[in-house]
């Protein structure tokens, strides 16, 4: 039988895994790290992507960039402009 002591065990690595996958969201074959929302923090997807994710509630959200207007920047500091060629 199970001992009591095991039984806690087995608990708590499934609530530890449930936490670690819910801070972890697949977007375009990446996983963002949830923890690192901060507010104001933004990133792209992929290099001129139509997109940006922007750190809202505690969550990264995708957002659409105006028309004409791609994502640029470095991870946490990125922003939707004009492409530039």
């Amino acid at each position: 039988m199970f001992s009591t002591k095991s039984i806690f065990t087995c608990l708590f690595l499934a609530m530890s895994f449930l936490q670690l996958s819910s801070a972890l969201t697949p977007i375009n074959n990446q996983f963002v790290d949830h923890g690192l929302c901060r507010k104001g923090a933004t990133f792209c997807p992929s290099d001129q992507s139509k997109y940006i994710y922007r750190c809202n509630h505690g969550k990264f959200r995708r957002h659409k960039c105006k028309t004409g207007n791609y994502c640029v920047g470095s991870r946490g500091n990125a922003s939707c402009r004009l492409r530039v060629f």
